[in-house]
């Protein structure tokens, strides 16, 4: 793959837009009945609101569904803030007892996470994924993801203390280090004006 961009240092460039996703996110949360003591609502919330994120990114959610079909950024906005409604209900009711419970708890708060930042609530996925480094300091995919969240959200000093804590090969795509030039060089060119 490659690519080009135009680079000047007489007008501020804004950074490259990433897309949220996460690893552990493509893959649906394991909410069947081999689940115990987990309420039917809260698989049945879990299973809407992942059917409404692939139908967010436009994929095909149903026999009725066409592959491709066009999906517009305020469909992306209501499917998300939909998914992020019935995964912060569901979330509550999952029980912590077991490691088991709480693994799929972390995957439905990295569902919300996602569901957020469909929504376009970036500081709510912000917040969610701070939550889920926080609990879990090595996760290197949420550490990532809140990077990008960081540098999007104009917040050049977290996003740049915490991309220097992950180790250089957790770094696979350049998008984040060309973000973080891009925000200096408009940070100095501001400074210059």
């Amino acid at each position: 793959l490659r690519g080009s961009a135009t680079i000047s240092e007489m007008q501020q460039i804004p950074p490259i837009k990433s897309e949220l996703v996460a690893q552990a996110v493509e893959a649906t949360v394991p909410m069947e009945s081999a689940v115990k003591n987990v309420p039917d609502e809260v698989v049945d919330a879990v299973n809407q609101a992942q059917e409404l994120l692939r139908a967010a990114a436009g994929d095909p959610v149903s026999a009725t569904d066409t592959a491709g079909a066009t999906v517009t950024a305020e469909m992306v906005k209501e499917r998300g803030g939909k998914a992020a409604t019935l995964l912060a209900g569901a979330l509550p009711q999952i029980p912590t007892d077991t490691e088991e419970r709480q693994r799929i708890r972390i995957q439905i708060q990295q569902l919300l996470a996602q569901a957020y930042y469909k929504a376009g609530d970036v500081a709510h996925a912000t917040e969610t994924l701070e939550k889920l480094l926080a609990a879990d300091p090595t996760n290197q995919t949420n550490a990532l993801l809140l990077v990008n969240l960081y540098l999007e959200g104009g917040k050049l000093a977290e996003g740049k203390a915490l991309l220097e804590k992950l180790p250089d090969w957790a770094v696979a795509d350049p998008t984040v280090y060309l973000n973080v030039g891009i925000l200096f060089l408009n940070k100095d060119s501001a400074k210059h004006a």
